[in-house]
C-alpha cells in the first residue's frame, strides 16, 4: 500500500470537466409543454484498455448489495425470485466487481440524482407528468451495452421510485446487429472510413502534431513505444476516465498532459463529424427516431410525453455536431450529460428547442435560434440531407 501512495496521485480535474452539472431547462412562460425527450450519456464507468495495472492497484465497484441498478434477474415474472449475476473476482479485470467499460456504482448514483431533479421539474413544478410511472406517457430506450441500460434504470429509479410490488418497466434495447442510438459501420456502410478520414483533415493533423511534439518523448513506455493515434487516444481516455471516477493515476503524468488529454478526447469525438463528408451521417437514425416519437404525439398515434434515451458520448457528439454545436476549447462530453429536446405549443403553433446540460443550444442552420418551429427544424434538416443516412437494414 505504501507503493501505491508513492506512485499514484488523485484527480486534479474540475468536477464539471468530468460530470455534467444537474442543470435543467428553464420553462418557457408563454407556452404549453407537449413533450420532453432526454438523451443521456451513461454515468461514470471503468476504463477500456488498462494502463499501469490500475485494475489490480485500486478498487472498482460496479455491483453492491445496495446498488441502484444491481445485477439481479427476476424469474419468473409472477411470484419471482431474484438471481444475482456475480463475476469471479479472481479473473475480472477491475477488481472486485467490474469488467471493462462497466458502469460504476458512482455512475448509478449520478443518474439517480439526475432523475430526481427531472421529477422535481416536470412533476412538482410544471405538473407535466404524474407522480408515478406509467407506460401510457413514458417511453425508455437504451443502446445495446450494459452500462447504458443500467444508467437508464438508475435514472428511472430516481425519477419514479417504485410505487408497488412487481412493477414491470419496459426498456426498448438496441442490438449489436443494428441500433438507432449508436450506429456502427458494419451495418451502416456510410460510416466506413470515418476515423481515417478525420486523421487526414488539416484541423486534426495540426492538433495531433502539436500534441505529439509536446508529449511523445516523455511517455514512450506508457504508449508501448509505438506512438499511434488510436493508441494515444486510448491512453488519454484511460487518464480521463480514471481521474473522473475518483481513482488515481501515476504521479509522472503531468497536469499539462491531463489537460491536453481532455482536448484530445474532445477533438477525437467531434472532428469525426466536423466535415462535409460525414456531418449528419452518424446521427441520422437518432434524429429520425426522435422525430418519429414527436410526430406520433402530434398525430395522437402514441401518447408518450416523457422519453429517456440512454446512449454514449459518441452518439451525443454526432448529434450535437449536426446541430452546429461549438465544441472547440471545451472539455469532452462529461458523463451524465443530458440533451433535452422539448416540444411546446405557443399561440397555436408547435415549437421546439434543445437544451444541453442546462444551456439552450443554438442551431446553426436555423440562424442560431434557440427556439424554432418544429416543422422548420425537420424541413431544414431534410433539405440539407442531414437525416437521410444510415437506414436500418431489413433482414429477410
Amino acid at each position: 500500500m505504501i507503493f501505491l501512495f508513492l506512485y499514484f496521485s488523485t484527480s486534479k480535474y474540475h468536477s464539471d470537466q468530468c460530470v455534467a452539472p444537474i442543470k435543467l431547462p428553464v420553462p418557457l412562460e408563454n407556452g404549453t409543454l407537449l413533450q420532453a425527450q432526454v438523451l443521456i450519456r451513461h454515468g461514470s464507468r471503468t476504463p477500456g484498455s488498462d494502463f499501469f495495472d490500475s485494475g489490480n492497484a485500486q478498487e472498482w465497484h460496479c455491483d453492491e448489495n445496495d446498488a441502484i441498478s444491481p445485477r439481479l434477474n427476476p424469474a419468473p415474472v409472477n411470484f419471482f425470485r431474484s438471481y444475482h449475476d456475480e463475476f469471479d473476482s479472481r479473473i475480472i479485470q477491475y477488481k472486485p466487481s467490474c469488467r471493462e467499460k462497466d458502469l460504476l456504482t458512482l455512475g448509478m448514483q449520478q443518474h439517480f440524482e439526475l432523475g430526481q431533479e427531472f421529477k422535481k421539474l416536470y412533476h412538482e413544478k410544471l405538473e407535466f407528468i404524474p407522480k408515478n410511472i406509467n407506460p401510457s406517457f413514458f417511453y425508455a430506450r437504451s443502446s445495446e451495452t450494459d452500462r447504458t441500460l443500467r444508467s437508464a434504470i438508475s435514472f428511472i429509479q430516481g425519477m419514479f421510485p417504485p410505487a408497488s410490488p412487481n412493477e414491470i418497466i419496459p426498456i426498448v434495447t438496441d442490438s449489436e446487429a443494428a441500433g438507432l442510438l449508436h450506429p456502427k459501420d458494419y451495418w451502416c456502410h456510410e460510416l466506413e472510413g470515418i476515423v481515417p478520414h478525420m486523421y487526414e483533415t488539416e484541423q486534426f493533423k495540426d492538433f495531433f502534431s502539436e500534441f505529439t511534439k509536446k508529449f511523445r518523448d516523455s511517455y514512450p513506455k506508457e504508449i508501448s513505444k509505438k506512438w499511434e493515434t488510436k493508441k494515444v487516444k486510448k491512453f488519454c481516455s484511460w487518464i480521463v476516465m480514471t481521474q473522473c471516477s475518483n481513482h488515481a493515476i501515476p504521479n509522472n503524468i503531468t497536469q499539462e498532459l491531463q489537460d491536453s488529454c481532455l482536448d484530445l478526447v474532445n477533438n477525437y469525438l467531434f472532428m469525426q463529424h466536423d466535415n462535409e463528408k460525414y456531418r449528419g451521417v452518424g446521427s441520422a437514425p437518432l434524429f429520425r427516431e426522435m422525430f418519429r416519437i414527436a410526430d406520433n404525439l402530434i398525430s395522437e398515434e402514441e401518447p408518450y410525453k416523457f422519453i429517456v434515451l440512454s446512449s454514449h458520448d459518441t452518439a451525443l457528439a454526432a448529434y450535437l455536431a449536426t446541430l452546429g454545436y461549438d465544441y472547440k476549447n471545451k472539455p469532452p462530453i462529461p458523463v451524465r450529460s443530458h440533451l433535452v429536446f422539448e416540444l411546446w405549443e405557443i399561440s397555436g403553433s408547435i415549437y421546439a428547442r434543445y437544451v444541453f446540460n442546462g444551456e439552450p443550444l443554438k442551431v446553426n442552420f436555423l440562424d442560431n435560434a434557440t427556439l424554432f418551429p418544429y416543422s422548420k427544424l425537420k424541413g431544414e434538416m431534410s433539405k440539407l440531407g442531414l437525416i437521410n443516412h444510415c437506414f436500418i437494414p431489413e433482414w429477410k
